[in-house]
């Protein structure tokens, strides 16, 4: 008798095991909540150094006015007190930026030279190494005087220049071309200060959040894009009437 119940305790305990087992898995169902698992969300770009995460940052204002007016400005035509101002954000591998350059900027030249108009840009690096140089030698011959010259250059025809153009010897035969000194354009090249205003104008975009080119401010109204030339004067001729 006793062996008979001994064999049917025996028998049991795998049963128990199994009993247990589930209780267990369904206690820790339990605590995950219970239903449909959620996919993992994907992964989010990293923002630059210095950028407060956009879940932080309050309600963008209507506009934004980040124009520098500073006389020394390499990369700005117009006079400082002209009362309508203009910041653009620019890539040199950005072909709807030198559709713009080609297109819609000799329509605004003129309120330039009239007094009216200032434009300030923002060479970026939205598209590598090519670009950063780009930014860089721009930023160079701005300093000879010769940015709008430089710029016009690189984008001639309305097309942006080949990776050969924007190498250094390529970059010194526009230089070239638009009469710089070329011994001072290459140590300007390589000069921390030029270093350092190119990081300044990307570290602006970044904070702005700037993702594309071409990208503008126009007395602080953002305008994204090339949109078509009639935009932009209309929106001059708004400002100026007032």
């Amino acid at each position: 008798m006793a062996a008979a119940q001994a064999g049917r305790r025996n028998a049991l305990i795998p049963i128990l095991i199994v009993v247990v087992a589930i209780a267990l898995i369904a206690v820790v169902l339990a605590t995950r909540g219970g239903s449909t698992p959620t996919t993992e969300p994907a992964a989010t770009p990293t923002a630059p150094s210095g950028v407060v995460d956009s879940a932080e940052q309050p309600t963008p204002p209507a506009t934004v006015n980040v124009e520098r007016r500073d006389p020394a400005d390499p990369l700005a035509i117009g006079e400082l007190d002209a009362p309508v101002g203009i910041v653009m954000y620019s890539d040199f591998q950005c072909g709807f930026c030198a559709l713009w350059t080609d297109q819609t900027l000799p329509a605004i030249l003129p309120y330039v030279e009239a007094g009216d108009v200032r434009i300030e840009w923002r060479d970026i690096a939205l598209f590598g190494p090519e670009s950063h140089r780009g930014a860089l030698a721009a930023y160079a011959a701005g300093l000879q005087g010769a940015y709008l010259p430089f710029h016009e250059a690189l984008f001639d025809g309305g097309d942006p220049p080949s990776p050969d153009q924007l190498s250094e010897d390529g970059l010194a035969d526009v230089a070239a071309a638009v009469g710089l000194d070329l011994d001072t354009f290459r140590a300007d090249l390589a000069s921390a200060d030029v270093q350092a205003g190119v990081q300044a104008n990307l570290d602006e975009a970044a904070q702005l959040g700037v993702m594309s080119t071409p990208a503008f401010l126009i007395n602080g109204h953002p305008v994204s894009g090339a949109q078509p030339t009639p935009v932009f004067t209309e929106m001059i001729d708004a400002e100026l009437a007032g």
